[in-house]
C-alpha cells in the first residue's frame, strides 16, 4: 500500500521533499498545493535554496495542483509535508490535524508559538502522527 502525499507549499523546500517521495517506493505524491497555481509549472528552475540540488524540472503530469490549502485537506491524502514559509507553519499543521491528517514539519514549534499564534488545539483529531525533524 502506498502513503499518499500532498505537499504544502512548491518552492525550494517543497521541490527538495517531492524528489525524497519520488525515491521512495511506498509514497506517492498526488497533489501539490501552491497559491501560484498553475503559473507554478512555468516558474519551476526559478526557485534557490541554502543547499545544493537539482535545477531539473519535476514532472508533475500525475500530481493535481490545488490552489487552496483546504483543496489540499480535502484531496484524499494520508499525509500533508508542510513546506510553506516558517512563519506558516503552525497555522497549517493545525489546520492539517484538524481535518485528520497525518502531518510532517521540519520546524520544531514551540508551546508558546502555538499560544502566540491562536490556534485552537481542541480540533485536532486524536491518533493521528505528527513528525517533527530538525537539523540543529
Amino acid at each position: 500500500m502506498s502513503l499518499k502525499v500532498g505537499i504544502a507549499g512548491f518552492g525550494f523546500m517543497g521541490r527538495t521533499h517531492f524528489g525524497v517521495y519520488a525515491g521512495h517506493p511506498e509514497t506517492e505524491v498526488t497533489h501539490v498545493f501552491s497559491r501560484k497555481g498553475k503559473k507554478l509549472l512555468q516558474e519551476q528552475g526559478s526557485v534557490q535554496g541554502n543547499i545544493k540540488s537539482s535545477e531539473e524540472e519535476i514532472d508533475l503530469s500525475n500530481v493535481e495542483l490545488v490552489e487552496t490549502f483546504e483543496e489540499l485537506c480535502s484531496s484524499g491524502v494520508d499525509v500533508i509535508d508542510i513546506c510553506v514559509p516558517t512563519f506558516l507553519h503552525a497555522e497549517y499543521a493545525v489546520a492539517s490535524l484538524a481535518q485528520g491528517k497525518h502531518t510532517f514539519l521540519e520546524k520544531v514549534l514551540i508551546g508558546k508559538l502555538y499560544l502566540l499564534s491562536g490556534n485552537d488545539f481542541s480540533t485536532v483529531k486524536p491518533a493521528l502522527h505528527t513528525n517533527v525533524s530538525s537539523s540543529w
